[in-house]
């Protein structure tokens, strides 16, 4: 199930998603905080699981993903 929230930029809040269960994704977590409340959140590796779908956003999705822990693990 997806909900999306707000107009631009929009929010996507998934329930379940391809390639990724809850209990991996759990153990790394991206906690961002958005006026004063922390909002969890899968880590680029676990978006990147979790966009193996072969759809071609997907793919393309994954290559700027992998360009951004490449340029993360770079500096």
């Amino acid at each position: 199930m997806t909900s999306i929230l707000g107009d631009t930029p929009n929010v996507d809040i998934l329930t379940r998603a391809r390639n990724l269960r809850w209990a991996e994704a759990e153990r790394d977590l991206a906690v961002f905080t958005v006026d004063g409340v922390d909002v969890p959140t899968v880590s680029i590796r676990g978006l990147i699981e979790s966009k193996r779908t072969g759809r071609l956003q997907d793919s393309a999705d994954i290559q700027v993903l992998e360009k951004i822990l490449r340029l993360r693990a770079s500096t």
